[in-house]
């Protein structure tokens, strides 16, 4: 990405560049901070951070003539490409084999066309298959049913979840719906899957959105969006965030330029990447038109190289989780998590009025456990205060006061969690560090896991469409699967604006 534009400042304020540029970039992270803390909605706080950040990126970027766009900054350099380098060239014949199998992976039984005839010798596909199927069904069955209650659990405005849930219950009695999804990840890996899901949920969103236009809002109410985006400090904790993403950049463009080297393919840059003052991760640059003329098994093994790298990133990151969620046990509180009401959502409630929450504590009678959309909550709604009192709340996030109603009430949803590992794992207040550490790991896991399988998808601009337009020649057909695609993915989006 160039885009190279002129300064926004005047000529007589070019000598203090570098002084409006940090003024700048101070007064954007005044503002982000009071964003976070600001009573708004999820939609509009996202809107109002990214319009800070892009304008902050904007502003330095044209003043320093850096390359990017839309408040995205690019830092380039040659520093990392001799070491790439060298360990491409150390290691050619086995980075090709990891590539081969991302495409199994990826692509299940398609990978075949994707490759090749050279590297389609029965032999050396025989192994392919053996290698890259059972790691596609571990990652299948294991791996990915963890992804989204995490990510879940972290976004403070979304729910993934439900998309899944919904699409089920849409399908329920239809028994080729199961199959058809089955077949899918074998015929077309994790790129064929993810991409039959996306137009199976767009097609209800939209069959709600009809509904709701002709009076009948029930399923658009009933129905979470199937997407959205996602920023630190947002709809995600802003450090843990960003060193996740940065993991996950990272990963992912490094096998972008190893597997470019195997196949001879130059290395223009590499560097870092800024949306506005917050780092968002690294870059490497292969030569584009070196890329476009190599063959189309060449470039199919340096496209397909980030995600594969990031599902095996996910899969190490899971073990590592679950050693980590094993020897911190005693570290970890039960408490309960606020799903909604009148504290923060995804704050965890340790004590109310100095009694704890715990197994014996009335957070979990019975008559306060209900279930929406899939998941048991629990409502203040049925646990009676004392009327007209006043309820003293300590969360992870503070100490929160709240005036009970009437009738003993102060109207809050909220999720059990226990350390046993029952929902969105929690460590008391003063083992910040392992909260911090876990939050991190977790995040990392499941973001390496979606990115790597959404960019499987034929999308602008993400290495599955540039795999698509590789593989198929009739340039017709990879335009029409464009924008059937485009229109699926804005169609999941829909549901935001009837938030």
């Amino acid at each position: 990405m160039k885009k190279h534009t002129s300064s926004i400042l005047p000529a007589s304020l070019a000598p203090y560049r570098k002084a409006l540029c940090c003024l700048a970039v101070l007064v954007s992270i005044f503002l982000f901070l009071q964003i976070l803390d600001a009573s708004m909605g999820a939609v509009l706080k996202f809107l109002a951070a990214a319009i800070v950040l892009v304008a902050c990126g904007e502003f330095v970027r044209r003043e320093y003539s850096l390359d990017g766009g839309w408040g995205l900054i690019m830092l380039r350099s040659k520093t990392g490409l001799s070491l790439i380098d060298s360990l491409a060239k150390k290691n050619e014949t086995l980075l090709k084999w990891f590539a081969d199998i991302g495409l199994v992976v990826c692509f299940g039984f398609l990978s075949y066309f994707m490759m090749s005839k050279e590297a389609r010798n029965p032999k050396r596909l025989i192994v392919l298959f053996l290698v890259g199927f059972p790691l596609l069904a571990i990652l299948a069955l294991f791996v990915a049913p963890s992804v989204f209650p995490i990510l879940a659990s972290a976004l403070n405005t979304f729910d993934f979840a439900q998309s899944g849930a919904k699409i089920r219950a849409s399908a329920s009695g239809f028994s080729f719906f199961d199959i058809l999804m089955l077949s899918s990840i074998v015929i077309g890996g994790f790129a064929l899957f993810t991409t039959i899901s996306l137009i199976s949920y767009a097609i209800l969103i939209v069959g709600a959105v009809v509904g709701a236009i002709g009076g009948n809002s029930t399923a658009l109410n009933n129905t979470a969006p199937g997407a959205t985006f996602i920023l630190p400090g947002i709809n995600l904790p802003l450090f843990e965030a960003v060193l996740a993403l940065a993991i996950m950049l990272v990963v992912h463009e490094c096998a972008h330029g190893l597997l470019a080297r195997a196949g001879k393919i130059k290395l223009n840059s590499a560097g870092l990447v800024f949306l506005g003052f917050l780092p968002m991760g690294a870059f490497i640059d292969p030569d584009e038109k070196q890329l476009k003329k190599a063959d189309m098994h060449t470039q199919n093994r340096v496209l397909v190289a980030g995600s594969m790298s990031n599902f095996i990133t996910s899969f190490v990151l899971f073990i590592v989780l679950l050693l980590f969620v094993f020897a911190t046990y005693n570290f970890r509180a039960d408490g309960v998590r606020v799903e909604a009401g009148t504290l923060p959502r995804g704050s965890i409630i340790f004590e109310t009025n100095g009694t704890l929450t715990s197994n014996s504590s009335p957070l979990y009678a019975e008559t306060g456990i209900m279930k929406l959309n899939g998941k048991y909550l629990g409502s203040f709604e049925n646990i009676t205060f004392m009327p007209n009192s006043t309820v003293t709340v300590l969360t992870d996030k503070g100490v929160f006061i709240r005036n009970a109603t009437a009738d003993g009430k102060i109207g809050i949803l909220y999720n059990v969690v226990l350390k046993s590992g029952r929902g969105w794992l929690v460590y008391y207040p003063n083992n910040a560090l392992l909260m911090f550490i876990y939050t991190t790991l977790a995040l990392a896991f499941a973001l390496n896991f979606v990115v790597g399988t959404i960019n499987l998808v034929p999308l602008p601009f993400f290495d599955g469409f540039q795999m698509l337009d590789a593989t198929v020649k009739n340039k017709h057909v990879v335009q029409a699967i464009m924008v059937l695609l485009v229109a699926a993915f804005a169609a999941n989006f829909l549901p935001w604006l009837f938030r």
